[in-house]
């Protein structure tokens, strides 16, 4: 079985099409959309339509919580604020209710797929090797307490728009696992899957998404390329 993740698109369909005609070069089983298609770019509507047509799992993100009011604005910045309300104008009421449908996680045999992490997904915390001596109100879980507060043996997340794996190296021990080859073996591990955006890459990080295949146990990050006016 082969699975592509996508994520964070966030209301931008010119990288999301190219990674679609990406995806017809593969041979994939089912595409998987981790959240925030919509939030910061102006087509929201665009993107919920490619989105419907193309993707056989859909899940919320933190920014389809926001513009469905399940969750405060308090903690956005000022820009992320500027998208929820923007988007929220451009959005029909049929629009709307699709984004508030949608469930936070979904399992299939030993994979768990969410947003961010799975203890608490409505809290959109970040997956880290360890918090860090950050306060514990900070949006961030260590990969070690998730693993030991479930069964499953992956974790497909988006929400960082920074690709990479965690894969455990000892019993609860986790280490990061660089992706410059573009594919990374699971060995059979546990492991977290940050898929990374599609729309909106952060820091040095390009545009992706993944390719998973069971059989292999080997992910496969797929770099999309952007021009100039992606960013904008």
């Amino acid at each position: 079985m082969k699975y592509i993740f996508i994520s964070d698109i966030h209301g931008k369909p010119r990288p999301l099409r190219r990674a679609f005609d990406m995806m017809e070069q593969l041979a994939f089983d089912k595409v998987v959309c981790l959240g925030d298609i919509v939030g910061y770019g102006d087509e929201p509507n665009e993107c919920i339509r490619l989105i419907r047509r193309n993707a056989d799992i859909v899940l919320a993100g933190n920014h389809e919580f926001a513009v469905c009011q399940k969750r405060s604005w308090l903690t956005s910045n000022q820009r992320a604020i500027e998208g929820f309300l923007r988007t929220q104008i451009l959005l029909s009421q049929s629009e709307l209710n699709y984004l508030n449908e949608l469930p936070l996680t979904h399992e299939v045999d030993d994979m768990l797929f969410v947003h961010s992490t799975p203890l608490e997904p409505q809290n959109f915390r970040y997956p880290v090797l360890t918090p860090g001596g950050r306060p514990a109100s900070e949006p961030f879980q260590a990969v070690q307490d998730i693993f030991r507060a479930i069964d499953n043996r992956l974790v497909f997340v988006g929400h960082s728009h920074r690709p990479g794996v965690f894969l455990e190296e000892e019993p609860g021990e986790f280490v990061s696992v660089a992706d410059d080859n573009g594919v990374v073996d699971l060995m059979g591990r546990r492991a977290l899957v940050d898929v990374g955006s599609v729309g909106i890459p952060r820091g040095n990080s390009p545009a992706t998404f993944v390719e998973y295949d069971t059989d292999l146990d080997e992910v496969t990050y797929h770099v999309i390329p952007l021009d100039e006016e992606d960013y904008h």
